[in-house]
C-alpha cells in the first residue's frame, strides 16, 4: 500500500483546483472548459496525486504544478487566438475539413493504414488463424526475451507507413461517427488486429481507443448524450475492474477469485499513479541530454532509419529507462518504463526549461 503525505496532497489538489478555476473564467464555451479540466484531471492522476508519496522530493511537487500551470497558459493563449478569429472564419475552416472527409485520399489513407497492421499478420508468416484463435497475453515472456531482434527492411517500412496514415485513419473515422456500429468497427477492428499480430496490447491503447469512440459518439450524438453518459459512468468501474484482471493475466496469471479483486484494482491504481517515483528517479540522477544530441534527434526523428542508417545514439526512451530500471538496455528483464511527461520535460529541459514542452503541450490541446 502507498504511503502518502496528506499535506502535500492538498496543497497539490488544492493548487490544481485553483489554477482549473483561474483557467476556466478565461475560457468562454463549454467545449473549451471540458478539454480543460479533462486535462488537468488526467495530469492530477498521472503526473499529481503521485507528488504525495512519501519517496517522492517536494521539489517534484514544485515542478508538477509549474508544468501545469504553463501548459495551461498555452491552452488558453491558442484558444483566445483561435476565437479571436472569428465564429464565421472558424466555422469556414471546419466546413472546409469536414469535406476532407469525403476525399478519395482520405479514404485511400484510411485503408492503407488497416492493411499496415493486418500486415503483421501475413509477412514474414501467415498467422491469419490467430484472427479467430487470438493468443493469450503474456507480457512478461516479452520482457524476458529481451531486445526484440532487428525486423526486415519491409516490415521497418510498413512500420512508417502505419506512424504516417495514422492521422488520416483519425480523421476518417469522423465519417462514421453517424453510425456507431460501423464506428466501433473502425475503432477497435485495427485494435484487434495489432493485438493478435503482437499478441499484447497496453491498457493505455485500449483507453485511447475507447476515448475516441466516446468523443465521437459525443460530440454527434447530442440527444444520446445523457444516455452515453449514464453508459459510461456504469462502465467505468467495470473497467477497472477489468483492467486489473488484464494485469494479471498478461503476467502469465489466472483470473482471480471475487476475494483478491479488489487487492488487484489497488494494485493497478498504486501502479499507474506511481510516475512521480520513476520522474524522481530520473531528476535525482542528475543526468540530461546535451543539447546538441537533442538538437540532431529532433531534426532527424521523421527520417527513416532504414533509409538513412543510425544518425545518433541517443535514444531518449530507453535512456530513462535504464536510469529508472537501473538495468542495462539488453539486459534479459529489461523493459522501457517512463517517467510521464513531467518527468521526461526535466530531462530534456533540466531544471530552468522543462516548462517550454508544458507550453507546446498546452497550445496543441488547444488547436
Amino acid at each position: 500500500m502507498m504511503e502518502l503525505d496528506y499535506s502535500v496532497l492538498f496543497v497539490v489538489s488544492a493548487a490544481t483546483i485553483i489554477i482549473g478555476l483561474i483557467l476556466h473564467n478565461q475560457l468562454q464555451t463549454r467545449t473549451e472548459r471540458v478539454f480543460l479540466w479533462a486535462f488537468l484531471f488526467g495530469m492530477y492522476l498521472d503526473c499529481g496525486f503521485g507528488a504525495a508519496r512519501v519517496e517522492v522530493p517536494h521539489s517534484y511537487a514544485v515542478m508538477y504544478l509549474v508544468y501545469l500551470a504553463t501548459a495551461g497558459v498555452g491552452f488558453a493563449v491558442v484558444v483566445t487566438s483561435f476565437r479571436a478569429a472569428g465564429a464565421r472564419k472558424c466555422r469556414k475552416i471546419d466546413w472546409r475539413l469536414t469535406q476532407t472527409d469525403a476525399t478519395h485520399a482520405a479514404t485511400i489513407g484510411f485503408w492503407i493504414y488497416v492493411a499496415s497492421v493486418a500486415f503483421q499478420l501475413i509477412y514474414p508468416t501467415v498467422r491469419l488463424n490467430l484472427l479467430w484463435n487470438p493468443p493469450v497475453p503474456d507480457v512478461q515472456a516479452t520482457f524476458n526475451f529481451g531486445i526484440a531482434p532487428e525486423k526486415a527492411v519491409i516490415e521497418r517500412l510498413v512500420g512508417y507507413v502505419t506512424i504516417l496514415c495514422y492521422p488520416v485513419y483519425l480523421w476518417r473515422l469522423r465519417t462514421y461517427a453517424m453510425r456507431p456500429l460501423l464506428l466501433a468497427l473502425a475503432v477497435f477492428g485495427p485494435m484487434y488486429l495489432i493485438y493478435c499480430s503482437d499478441g499484447y496490447m497496453g491498457r493505455g491503447t485500449m483507453v485511447i481507443g475507447a476515448g475516441v469512440f466516446v468523443m465521437l459518439l459525443w460530440r454527434n450524438h447530442r440527444r444520446g448524450r445523457k444516455y452515453l453518459a449514464v453508459t459510461v459512468a456504469i462502465v467505468v468501474p467495470l473497467a477497472l475492474i477489468g483492467s486489473a484482471e488484464y494485469a494479471r493475466v498478461r503476467h502469465a496469471g489466472r483470473l482471480s477469485g471475487s476475494g483478491s479483486v479488489s487487492d488487484d484494482v489497488w494494485a493497478m491504481v498504486d501502479t499507474e499513479t506511481g510516475l512521480p517515483l520513476n520522474a524522481a528517479a530520473v531528476i535525482e540522477s542528475g543526468q540530461r541530454v546535451a543539447p546538441g544530441d537533442l538538437a540532431l534527434w529532433a531534426v532527424t526523428l521523421p527520417l527513416p532509419k532504414v533509409l538513412t542508417g543510425s544518425i545518433v545514439t541517443f535514444q531518449p526512451n530507453n535512456d530513462m529507462a535504464e536510469i529508472i530500471t537501473n538495468k542495462p538496455e539488453g539486459a534479459a528483464d529489461f523493459s522501457v518504463t517512463l517517467p510521464g511527461i513531467v518527468g521526461e520535460s526535466f530531462y530534456f529541459g533540466g531544471p530552468w526549461f522543462y516548462w517550454l514542452s508544458a507550453v507546446l503541450v498546452g497550445g496543441i490541446l488547444g488547436a
